[in-house]
């Protein structure tokens, strides 16, 4: 039901086995993956620990529970219920696929192809995402996006980018060099490194590491996309060698591509939209991780929990799915919280047809271009504040329509996005190691560009 969208549906039905077995193992795990699909993480912990109570050698119950400690940043501890999951129940398609992902570099690889040889019973889109990744690993070089200057903080102007019209913005991005030629690139909050447009680089001069995956099941035709490497990335007085870059077939507003922020997981990064300004900071130390040389391989390092250093305190914990940024959210002091994605790559802010519903009257509208992937119709809100964080918004007007196409891609009900015509009025602090996130505003700085 949950892969149809129906949670409603599974919802009730979830609710109804646990009423009647409500010593069954089962019947928590259920109800925990409905309570995780619909984006109650606190009920969705319930469940998911009274399911190991009650079946202590089920590994899909060390797996769920693996999940809920990944999203809340608590790294370390998923991997360990992640290898323990693997252990009770190795046949498994899911478990096996996490568990990969927790072994050492040098056997991450072998162990993923002979899993993809063994023509896995999952969905295309998880196929191509696995495809994705092996040829990742291939492509993985030692050494890979090392900083080489003799900084390792770095300050860079926003540069507005144009749409079609060329009237106002669409998108912020930063001018970066790759091998001393100037492209700018999109913000992305979402995304991880630098992914270019084969366009943009053909322009460049480069060529795939490896040679193209024809089709597989899931893709029609050849794959227009491949992963190379860049010898030098310049961004402001920061300096970085043998990145790896991914190269896909794309249009729009944005010429080059993407540079993503979680890139920079080792870094403070300060998005300063009123400043117009990109910072990236040293980290405080985490005194209970092993210490960093800078000749570290991100991929080397062993997953540690969260940790929020003095004057970290009241920096929000978001929720983080893949390289997704949710920040709790509400329409009412001690309201009912939902989830909302920073989306930098999006003009307008957007909530979902639930957490519409708790403005209030929704009037409808024909405008379009709010987020031409969304279906249904389109609605307005009036004079609606919001709570985001550690952040109250004056009232203000929001689309609502539905967005089950992200929630059904997450496997977790969002409450919505926020988009730029919000975004562009804050300065926003983001921790990527540890999932902390500080969201400033300051009327004396507020700037509508969007």
């Amino acid at each position: 039901m949950l892969e149809q969208s129906q949670v409603a549906e599974a919802s009730r039905e979830s609710t109804a086995f646990v009423k009647d077995r409500p010593a069954s193992g089962l019947a928590q795990l259920a109800a925990f993956e409905v309570a995780y699909r619909r984006g109650d993480i606190e009920e969705a912990f319930a469940h998911v620990k009274r399911a190991l109570a009650l079946a202590p050698c089920d590994g899909q119950a060390d797996m769920g529970l693996a999940q809920m400690y990944q999203m809340t940043g608590l790294y370390a501890t998923a991997a360990h219920f992640i290898r323990l999951a693997h252990m009770l129940d190795p046949q498994n398609q899911f478990i096996t696929r996490e568990w990969i992902g927790t072994l050492p570099r040098e056997e991450r690889l072998p162990a993923l192809t002979a899993f993809l040889q063994s023509n896995p019973p999952v969905s295309d889109r998880v196929l191509r995402t696995l495809e994705d990744r092996e040829e990742d690993l291939k492509a993985q070089k030692s050494g890979e996006c090392r900083v080489v200057s003799s900084t390792d903080a770095a300050e860079a102007p926003f540069t507005a980018i144009y749409g079609g019209n060329g009237n106002r913005p669409v998108a912020y991005g930063l001018e970066v060099q790759f091998n001393n030629k100037k492209r700018v690139m999109q913000i992305d909050t979402s995304a991880n490194g630098f992914l270019l447009t084969t366009a943009a680089a053909h322009a460049l001069g480069l060529q795939p590491d490896t040679a193209a995956k024809p089709g597989a099941k899931g893709n029609e035709g050849a794959r227009d996309e491949y992963v190379t490497h860049v010898h030098s990335i310049r961004l402001g007085a920061m300096e970085l060698q043998n990145c790896k870059v991914r190269v896909v077939k794309g249009d729009g507003p944005v010429a080059n591509g993407v540079i993503g922020m979680a890139l920079f997981r080792r870094w403070l990064v300060t998005l300063d939209y009123p400043g117009a300004r990109l910072r990236l900071a040293a980290l405080p130390v985490n005194p209970r991780a092993p210490a960093l040389s800078a000749d570290t391989d991100p991929d080397d390092e062993m997953p540690q929990d969260a940790y929020i250093a003095p004057g970290m305190e009241d920096w929000v914990h978001v929720v983080r799915i893949g390289n997704e940024l949710l920040l709790p959210s509400s329409l009412k002091p001690n309201g009912p919280l939902h989830y909302m994605v920073m989306e930098t790559g999006a003009l307008n802010s957007t909530l979902s047809p639930t957490m519409g519903k708790e403005a209030g009257t929704l009037r409808a509208t024909s405008y379009r271009n709010a987020n031409p992937a969304a279906t249904g119709t389109l609605y307005v809100t009036q004079d609606t504040p919001l709570y985001i964080g550690n952040l109250h918004l004056l009232p203000d007007s929001y689309f609502c329509t539905d967005l089950e196409y992200v929630s059904k891609g997450l496997n977790f009900d969002i409450g919505g996005f926020f988009g730029l015509n919000t975004l562009q009025r804050l300065t926003i602090q983001i921790d990527y190691r540890d999932d902390l996130v500080k969201l400033t505003y300051d009327p004396k700085r507020d700037v509508v560009r969007f």
